[in-house]
């Protein structure tokens, strides 16, 4: 895969040892390491990047792997675990509301995560995606969200406290035709439903009694100009004039693993181009409207097999 990357006026690039030279192909299946240099030549990073592409005949998980421990902060006080494998989920999110407690007093650090992994499985472990209650307050620049759904999708998470909706980057480049979105899943759904008239202002809520929580299982194929920068987010999954096909489950609640098979649906006048540059995002949560802050505390989506076909 030949990448594209962007670095500041006067800084340097290195691939190993050497100056990275345009248009150099390098093997993404593996870890891969480059170092940029500030022009003044006293600034070193180096950066690490694992990348999932979605380009065989099929792309499967059935959540069997090692996940990855993490943490919140450098002294590993708040820990959570991720699926890895190109996978992330809203832990990070969780955790960033953990860190919070302390003068807030809104989600505790021993609560559990939103998504963990389970036995109680369709074949091997399974993810379990839980709607979690944070409570609701504003905190300076951010809102800490009454409804924090448990989501797991193909992409990165990272954190941004002005608009936490954009704090999922969803997406791996994709270079061949989607057919098929598969897999397995049950749910439950919680007790009582929130709504957040303005997921600008996630603490604010208001209990409705006329809805009930629905889970959501969306793959996503749309359109980039550049891999490394382009992504979609929780503010336009399903609504950017980017995408061109979605398969969405219409999930509802299940006590036992249940099979789907669902086919890509084209957005009208689009086409898969060979000539273009296209991500493929794979989002699971445990409540369709946890992008906007709504849905029902204590519902829990258990996913497992997903797969996708070309």
């Amino acid at each position: 895969m030949v990448p594209e990357f962007e670095v500041s006026s006067g800084a340097t690039l290195y691939y190993g040892d050497a100056v990275y030279e345009k248009g150099t192909a390098i093997d993404f299946s593996k870890e891969q390491k480059f170092k940029v240099t500030a022009e003044s030549g006293k600034t070193t990073v180096t950066y690490t990047v694992n990348t999932a592409v979605m380009d065989d005949f099929s792309f499967k998980t059935n959540f069997d792997g090692e996940w990855e421990q993490k943490s919140y902060n450098n002294e590993g006080k708040i820990v959570f675990d991720e699926p890895g494998e190109g996978w992330a989920t809203s832990n990070g999110g969780v955790a960033y509301i953990k860190g919070m407690h302390g003068f807030l007093q809104c989600y505790a650090p021993d609560k559990p995560n939103a998504v963990t992994i389970s036995n109680e499985s369709k074949s091997g472990k399974a993810a379990r995606l839980e709607t979690l209650d944070t409570t609701g307050k504003f905190a300076f620049i951010t809102s800490v969200p009454k409804v924090t759904s448990g989501s797991v999708f193909s992409g990165v998470f990272v954190v941004d406290p002005v608009n936490t909706l954009r704090s999922t980057k969803f997406g791996y480049p994709c270079f061949k035709k989607p057919v098929a979105f598969k897999g397995s899943y049950k749910f439950t759904a919680g007790e009582t439903y929130y709504t957040c008239p303005d997921p600008s202002k996630a603490h604010i809520f208001e209990k409705d009694d006329t809805k009930k929580d629905l889970p959501a299982m969306n793959a996503v194929l749309y359109e980039v100009n550049n891999y490394a920068f382009d992504f979609l987010d929780g503010t336009n999954l399903l609504t950017s004039d980017k995408i061109v096909a979605i398969a969405s489950v219409d999930g509802k609640e299940q006590t036992e693993y249940t099979n789907f098979d669902v086919k890509f649906t084209f957005k009208e006048g689009k086409s898969f181009d060979t000539t273009k540059k296209y991500k493929l995002a794979i989002v699971c949560s445990s409540s369709k409207d946890g992008d906007k802050f709504s849905g029902a505390p204590g519902s829990v989506l258990y996913v497992d097999d997903l797969e996708v076909t070309f």
